[in-house]
């Protein structure tokens, strides 16, 4: 009784909140609606709300003379779409992608679960910089409000303080692939400093709620401190190491309409400094293939996936789930497949751990452009095909679209990959 009361309290809510913003975008006044509700939202949860101008970290250091140390330099990189089955072939761009660096900035402050820093008047975010087309939904956790070269952000009014840290805090880092690739990957670039090994790292508290994610950060932190900071809180740092970005997306957006073929831009640089520090867990190659499963998520974006598994089995494939296994087992099982397969997820971040030559799998829609697995395999030349489903249910929240695959097509598709592995 007590779950139903509060499942009806949280649809009351919603559907007062979507009144309130149908109003609001009929009498056009959205953008004071929307300040008005974080203002109220910062002031029941106590919490400290600011309006910020956005920078650039490399802008910020050379206004305030502080070192930048160039990794990688600016240059071409490429991105891989996919060959779908039956229906294209593989491509291959190239966009230009800015260098990687280190940044050492002094007195500033890190926000926690985001990838921004306060210091002084502005906040500084190149991702936000960057997105000079405004394709960028918001809000994502304590970043509030974007608004040409201002920033909106909520956070908690406790501060927390230490000398020295280097900044592993990042948007999305209970995600496997964002936590991966788009954070944990440039603690590489630092372990090559010799002033920077008893330097802690920050890294987001919320990590602790994925066993996986704690033994892939041991793994690829083993020896250094670790500062573990909560969701919004403030740490105050004197002397602060900052790694750039190494992939170029964008963090969310409103419609896959939206997402463009540059986004699936990273440095081969990151999977290499994650797969090199994982080499004691990885296997020799075998004859094995797997079928990643999805039916133990809340968003079942694959919905016959159920016919799919006894054709996959069938035709020899292993069905696995990566989200029951611990770090090291998902490591050992993808270096020692042959074939692995699976709708669209985090789990296949673990590409990065295959051998050449593995065929690799993947089925989502080709019109959403998603490139990131098609191009980390490329980049280990592995042996790529995808496919194709039918969407049946677009979503206002894009990773929660619906779609579902053709029976006759999928047998054909398995037949294929089958070949393939010969």
């Amino acid at each position: 009784m007590l779950i139903k009361e509060n499942n009806r309290k949280i649809s009351c809510i919603r559907q007062c909140k979507k009144r309130v913003w149908q109003f609001a975008r009929v009498t056009k006044t959205e953008k004071l609606f929307d300040i008005a509700y974080h203002l109220i939202d910062a002031l029941i949860h106590r919490k400290k709300i600011r309006w910020l101008k956005v920078k650039s970290i490399e802008q910020y250091c050379k206004d305030n003379n502080e070192v930048i140390l160039e990794v990688e330099s600016e240059c071409n990189r490429i991105v891989y779409e996919p060959p779908f089955f039956e229906t294209s072939s593989g491509k291959e761009y190239q966009f230009f992608s800015p260098s990687i660096y280190l940044a050492y900035i002094h007195d500033i402050i890190v926000v926690g679960s985001t990838g921004v820093i306060l210091a002084k008047e502005n906040i500084l975010c190149d991702m936000i910089q960057r997105d000079t087309e405004h394709r960028i939904k918001w809000p994502w956790g304590e970043v509030r409000r974007v608004e040409s070269d201002k920033v909106l952000v909520v956070v908690n009014r406790g501060v927390m303080k230490i000398d020295k840290g280097i900044n592993l805090c990042g948007f999305a880092s209970d995600n496997y692939y964002h936590f991966t690739m788009e954070i944990l990957s440039r603690l590489g670039y630092i372990n090559n400093l010799l002033d920077a090994d008893n330097i802690p790292v920050l890294i987001d508290e919320r990590i602790k709620t994925h066993s996986q994610l704690e033994q892939l950060l041991q793994t690829v932190n083993p020896n250094r401190e670790v500062i573990y900071v909560p969701s919004g809180t403030c740490v105050k740092v004197q002397s602060l190491i900052q790694p750039s970005m190494n992939t170029w997306g964008i963090l969310n957006v409103a419609s896959w309409a939206e997402f463009q073929m540059k986004d699936n831009l990273l440095a081969k640089s990151g999977l290499i400094n994650i797969r090199m520090q994982a080499e004691k867990y990885r296997k020799a190659q075998t004859k094995k293939k797997f079928y990643i499963s999805r039916k133990n998520y809340t968003a079942i974006r694959l919905t016959n996936e159920a016919d799919l598994l006894s054709l996959f089995r069938k035709e020899g494939f292993e069905i696995i789930y990566p989200e029951t296994l611990e770090y090291m087992e998902q490591v050992g099982l993808f270096s020692s497949a042959r074939c692995i397969v699976g709708a669209t997820g985090a789990a296949l971040t673990n590409i990065i751990y295959c051998h050449p030559e593995t065929v690799i799998g993947c089925i989502i829609p080709q019109e959403y452009g998603f490139c990131v697995y098609s191009t980390l395999a490329y980049y280990l030349r592995c042996k790529v095909l995808f496919l194709n489903p039918n969407i049946t249910y677009r979503s206002a929240c894009i990773v929660e679209d619906e779609y579902e695959v053709d029976i006759e097509q999928c047998k054909r598709y398995i037949q294929k990959l089958n070949r393939m592995c010969l």
